[in-house]
């Protein structure tokens, strides 16, 4: 079940299209996914495994990913996999891709932990806003394989806005949006950050996944291109001018 379980993960989050150049209601200043993974079987050793991966220059791709294992002398052993994408279709919208996945082999009368690292975001993205707007989320969180108890899913905040959680420990699968007001000319940070893990006696029956798809934009009032500006002081100077030949005219 497991290899089936992690097979399934990783064909769920391959997937990125390519992106054009940034532009629009929100100034990129730098993207961030990182990936944690613990995993400790009772009396062995414990394994701790972390990636990160950020970028400026965005919307180049961003990929992470960590595997833990745990093995006791006997063979047993407990793993945790964390696996965390993102990609920018520009600095207005984007999608991110996260998945945490656990295995066990030991009994209940052994034990074991496996934790997916929350020290850091999954995901961050730094902007600043050209206009007043919001920030919308679509989340959707699907659950893989065993018990899933435990793996409580993931937490969306955006610059100190208190976090709303996006699943729960006892059913992690999920779905809906969600919307925050931005202010025009102001610096935002959007964070995802995984809290989830289970730990005492557990067993095969506890072999899961979760995988949730998040898609975003930033919405608002558009800046006009320098285009549009010409247009739109050529057109005031061809306005001017009417209204002069018109006084000349009437007098």
């Amino acid at each position: 079940m497991s290899s089936n379980i992690l097979a399934t993960v990783f064909a769920v989050t391959l997937t990125f299209a390519a992106a054009p150049v940034l532009a629009g209601n929100a100034i990129a200043q730098g993207g961030d996914v990182n990936a944690g993974a613990v995993a400790q079987a009772s009396g062995a050793a414990l394994d701790s495994v972390s990636n990160n991966s950020g970028s400026s220059l965005l919307p180049f791709p961003l990929v992470a990913g960590a595997n833990a294992l745990s093995t006791l002398p006997t063979g047993e052993w407990v793993s945790a996999s964390a696996t965390s994408m993102a990609q920018w279709t520009s600095a207005d919208a984007g999608s991110v891709t996260l998945s945490i996945a656990r295995a066990f082999t030991v009994d209940s009368s052994v034990g074991g932990y496996a934790a997916h690292n929350n020290a850091n975001p999954s995901w961050t993205y730094t902007f600043t806003t050209t206009a007043n707007g919001t920030f919308d989320l679509t989340y959707n969180v699907t659950a893989f394989g065993g018990s899933a108890f435990g793996m409580d899913g993931w937490d969306f905040d955006i610059s100190g806005v208190s976090p709303v959680t996006l699943s729960n420990v006892f059913n992690p699968a999920t779905s809906g949006t969600l919307s925050v007001a931005l202010l025009a000319g102001t610096q935002y940070v959007a964070r995802l950050t995984t809290n989830s893990n289970i730990s005492g006696g557990v067993n095969s029956g506890f072999d899961s996944a979760i995988v949730g798809q998040f898609d975003w934009t930033i919405t608002g009032g558009a800046v006009p291109e320098p285009a549009s500006w010409a247009m739109m002081i050529s057109g005031f100077g061809m306005i001017g001018g009417t209204m002069r030949r018109r006084r000349m005219v009437a007098a």
